[in-house]
C-alpha cells in the first residue's frame, strides 16, 4: 500500500499500464489524453462533465474515481482512510484541490510519465508545455514561490494524430533526423516525435499535411528547434550540431 505522499515511481506506474491497458476504455482513455493536452495536465468535474457530455458532474466524479480505481487496486493504493461511500480512488493517479463535490485534477507527474512511456499520450500535446511560466523579480536572490493557480485559456492547433502514426509507421529508423539519437538503442524503447516541418502556427487557416511535410525528431532536438519563433529549421540545427557539439548522426540521416 501508498499512502497519499508516497507516490509510485514511473516504473511502476508503466507496469501497472501495462497490465491493465486492455481494460481501459474508450472513456478512459479520452479522461486521460484530455487531462495530458490541458494547461498543468489538470481538468475539473465539469471539464469532464463538458467533454465527455455528461448530464452533471456526478457522473463526471464517478468516472474518474472508476478509472483511479483501476490503477489504484493493482498498485495496492489505501482508501482505509475515508469513508466507504467515499474512498477517493482518484488519489492514485491525481492531486486534487476539492470544494464540495466539486474537484479539480492534476495529473502525478510519475503517472504522466508512464502515459507517456506507454504510448497512451502524444508528448506533443503536453499541457504542462503550454503552462504558463511565472516572472521572477528582478530582486531574484535564489528561490521563487511557485504552484499559484491560473486560469489559462487558449486556443490549440488541431493535429491529425493518424497521420503521425502514419509517418512513423512507415519510417525505415525512428532515429531523430536531426542529431541520430535511436532511443530503442539506448533505453530499449521506441520513441520519436513528429514535427511539421512548416509550422501550422505560421498559416491563418487549416493546411493539408502529407507525411513528407513531418519529420521524426527526439524530444532534445524538438525543444531547440521550437527555441526560437518562427522555428528554427532542421538544417540549422543539424549546423548547430556540427558547429558546437558531436555530430552524432547516423549513416542515411
Amino acid at each position: 500500500m501508498f499512502p497519499n505522499d508516497e507516490t509510485p515511481s514511473a516504473e511502476k506506474f508503466l507496469r501497472v499500464l501495462t497490465e491493465i491497458r486492455d481494460q481501459l476504455s474508450e472513456t478512459d482513455l479520452t479522461i486521460l489524453r484530455t487531462q495530458y493536452s490541458r494547461p498543468g495536465r489538470t481538468v475539473s468535474s465539469q471539464d469532464v462533465r463538458d467533454f465527455l457530455e455528461y448530464g452533471g458532474i456526478g457522473a463526471s466524479n464517478l468516472a474518474y474515481g472508476h478509472l483511479g480505481k483501476k490503477f489504484g487496486k493493482r498498485l495496492g493504493f489505501s482508501v482505509n482512510d475515508r469513508p466507504p461511500n467515499r474512498p477517493g480512488w482518484w488519489r492514485a493517479i491525481a492531486t486534487s484541490d476539492k470544494v464540495g463535490d466539486h474537484f479539480t485534477w492534476t495529473l502525478r507527474p510519475e503517472f504522466a510519465t508512464a502515459l507517456e512511456r506507454g504510448g497512451i499520450v502524444d508528448t506533443e500535446t503536453d499541457g504542462m508545455i503550454d503552462a504558463p511560466d511565472v516572472d521572477l523579480p528582478q530582486s531574484f536572490v535564489g528561490f521563487a514561490v511557485e504552484g499559484r493557480k491560473l486560469l489559462v485559456q487558449h486556443l490549440r492547433r488541431e493535429r491529425n494524430r493518424a497521420l503521425v502514426a502514419a509517418k512513423k509507421a512507415s519510417a525505415k529508423s525512428l532515429a531523430c533526423e536531426v542529431c541520430g539519437f535511436d532511443s530503442s538503442k539506448y533505453y530499449g524503447i521506441d520513441y520519436c516525435e513528429a514535427h511539421h516541418r512548416t509550422s501550422l502556427s505560421t498559416s491563418d487557416d487549416q493546411v493539408v499535411t502529407t507525411l513528407d511535410h513531418l519529420a521524426l525528431v527526439c524530444a532534445n532536438c524538438h525543444r531547440i528547434i521550437h527555441s526560437e519563433y518562427p522555428a528554427l529549421s532542421i538544417e540549422k540545427v543539424r549546423s548547430l550540431i556540427r558547429d558546437h557539439g558531436k555530430d552524432t548522426r547516423v549513416e542515411g540521416v
